[in-house]
């Protein structure tokens, strides 16, 4: 047989494989699916088969497993979107862009109804309580005060009570808290020794300075709630004040500041005194004399007090101090104008003539005061080289004053000196440290103010 005849059976006997291919013992056809028949000798041979050559066997495949119907797929979900109609043409957009393209009609809704408006609630609690008509009766055992918590910091302050505030305490706190006016340069009570005062000096530009002054004068340092008219200057305006060595008064005249005021007093009695010094006088200052009383407290060796002070009557004056506080030995040390302007004028009690009395009192009295308390509180004349001391520059604190075991009041304008051990001035006090200080400022008004009338505001 010829390689072209084996090739042409090959052919014939692939094609008759392919064809006899099926899944199933039904009669084969071409279902895309394969029957492959098995050789039984090898090769099939077409006699097996009308017309064919070779003889076949179909190869049993295994049985495939049927399995039952899934049923219908889901249904799908409804889209978020519908098929709207604008212009004509149809689109298909989200409802979210619907609403944007058509908003609703707001004149069609109905009107929403008007709500009450809610006050706000009070920045503080108002508490209100009303006193009963009869107090009720105090507890047998006084109410002991309760111990802050362990847990609470040292720095936590106490919580008060609401029930025991009383209608003027809240009444006070509510007035100070709704306050809109600035605070008034005081920062603390009138009279307090923590007395805290804004500076009275002026910037430049024509403004209050804003530093705050702890300092005091030495005048206030004694007499703590006699502070009206004296003021307090910070460090910068106290050098300001005192930087001129002459000044002019109200009235044109040229007045050179050595001449009056020593260069050892405390710096802020400085300032005081040169500002009293230019101040306009008043009409309402009426003649008056100066008077100064000693008096020794008993068992007290150390001082020596003096009264100084101001009267219309020096004889009533008098008299109205032994009456007043009989347990002190007092003594009539001399007046201005008087005894200390005319040294033979008598100070023997009931043979006092007063004489006429001396102009501005109230001026000279002031001027007085603030050297007599910086002589008080700083002790110059205690040392050895007194006057020419370098002044104290150390702050003032307001002392602590005692009332009178007598009167039951606290006196004021009252000056102890420390008593000189040795020295010049070792019992004359009176004599080279408060006489002098009178009569220095009793010859300033008289030469200064007695002799300018057009200087006197009405």
């Amino acid at each position: 047989m010829s390689k072209v005849t084996q090739l042409e059976d090959a052919e014939e006997e692939l094609m008759w494989r392919l064809t006899d291919m099926t899944l199933d013992d039904s009669e084969p056809r071409f279902v895309g699916g394969f029957n492959p028949v098995i050789p039984t000798n090898g090769l099939t041979s077409s006699a097996a088969r009308p017309g064919a050559r070779n003889q076949t066997t179909p190869l049993n495949f295994p049985t495939p497993v049927h399995y039952a119907s899934p049923g219908p797929l889901p249904t799908p979900p409804r889209p978020m979107y519908e098929s709207i109609s604008q212009g004509g043409s149809s689109q298909r957009l989200s409802r979210t862009m619907q609403h944007a393209l058509s908003p609703p009609d707001h004149r069609r809704m109905p009107p929403k109804a008007q709500q009450t408006p809610i006050p706000s609630p009070p920045s503080k609690p108002i508490f209100k309580q009303t006193l009963p008509a009869t107090p009720p009766p105090a507890p047998s055992t006084p109410v002991r005060s309760r111990p802050l918590p362990a847990h609470l910091p040292a720095s936590a302050p106490p919580k008060t009570s609401t029930s025991r505030a009383t209608p003027e305490s809240t009444a006070r706190s509510s007035r100070a808290r709704s306050a809109s006016s600035p605070p008034s340069p005081t920062l603390s009570a009138p009279g307090s020794p923590q007395r805290r005062s804004q500076c009275n000096g002026f910037t430049r530009a024509g403004k209050r300075c804003k530093n705050v002054v702890a300092e005091c004068s030495p005048l206030e340092s004694l007499n703590p709630g006699d502070h009206m008219g004296l003021e307090r200057y910070c460090h910068i305006h106290k050098k300001e004040v005192l930087k001129d060595p002459k000044f002019i008064l109200p009235s044109g005249r040229g007045v050179h500041r050595d001449d009056w005021i020593p260069n050892y007093l405390h710096p802020q009695t400085q300032a005081n005194i040169l500002r009293e010094m230019q101040k306009p006088l008043s009409v309402a200052d009426e003649p008056g004399y100066i008077y100064a009383l000693e008096y020794r407290v008993p068992g007290d060796r150390d001082r020596v007090h003096y009264k100084v002070g101001r009267s219309y009557s020096l004889n009533q004056r008098t008299n109205q101090w032994d009456r007043q506080c009989g347990s002190k030995q007092q003594y009539l040390r001399g007046w201005w104008p008087g005894s200390i302007q005319d040294g033979e004028k008598t100070i023997m009690k009931g043979c006092v003539d007063p004489g006429e009395p001396g102009p501005y009192c109230h001026r000279l009295e002031r001027l007085i005061h603030l050297e007599l308390a910086d002589l008080v509180s700083n002790e110059q004349y205690l040392q050895s080289q007194f006057p020419d001391v370098m002044p104290a520059l150390q702050a003032m604190k307001p002392r602590a004053k005692e009332q009178c075991p007598d009167c039951g009041r606290v006196h004021r304008e009252i000056f102890s000196f420390a008593k000189a051990e040795c020295g010049p001035f070792q019992d004359k006090e009176w004599e080279k440290v408060v006489m002098p200080v009178i009569e220095k400022w009793g010859r300033f008004v008289q030469e200064y103010y007695l002799a300018q009338p057009d200087e006197v505001v009405h």
